[in-house]
């Protein structure tokens, strides 16, 4: 997360707020020595708030640093991780785009589907896929994701939101894209079709 967000800010995107959805006292409010990734958080920042290395992050990559964020709804989230049933609840009643991120493991990410309510596959239509087929899903414990990884997923999603901006198209929509060390070079793509359990598009 915090070199996607370097990334974005030096890409020229000004309006972005990063929401930690933990408790108060969860150690995930601190940076912490995982957050080493080269670039854009160093040992300098370890013990401090995360909110405001972030901040400080943004304001010393942004090409536009006198902007500040506008009190108005998202154009786009990034959902990093399994989001909150009511993030996706309020996400589909005020018809706010957010775009999938999973992370498998450490060296594993999946991007994608970009989901625009109502008109593309949502995140239950992806559940009920995946349950459908029978895959197994696995949850990890080590979510750290290495250097290389990191990187490789900050500047895939900040290329995309760069088109989403200038030319209303996504790579992600109705797909997503797997990025695996195993298989760095070729990543798996996978189109998802609205499920027809899902009420996402009942009329």
């Amino acid at each position: 997360m915090n070199n996607l967000v370097g990334i974005l800010s030096a890409s020229g995107f000004s309006q972005i707020k990063v929401i930690n959805r933990v408790r108060v006292r969860s150690p995930y409010l601190k940076v912490t020595e995982h957050d080493l990734s080269g670039g854009f958080v160093n040992r300098n920042h370890i013990g401090q708030s995360r909110r405001q290395v972030l901040e400080q992050l943004k304001a010393n990559s942004s090409l536009y640093p006198d902007q500040s964020n506008s009190g108005k709804n998202p154009d786009l989230v990034i959902s990093i991780g399994k989001p909150a049933p009511d993030a996706l609840q309020r996400w589909n009643s005020e018809n706010t785009r957010y775009l999938l991120v999973d992370i498998a493991s450490s060296g594993e990410v999946r991007i994608g589907p970009l989901v625009i309510p109502g008109k593309s596959p949502c995140y239950r239509c992806t559940e009920l896929s995946v349950n459908q087929s029978r895959e197994e899903v696995n949850v990890k414990q080590d979510l750290d994701v290495g250097v290389t990884m990191s990187y490789a997923v900050a500047t895939s999603i900040a290329a995309d939101v760069s088109q989403i901006a200038a030319h209303k198209k996504s790579v992600f929509l109705a797909t997503s894209i797997t990025y695996s060390m195993r298989n760095f070079h070729k990543p798996e793509m996978h189109h998802w079709m609205l499920h027809p359990a899902c009420g996402c598009n009942w009329s």
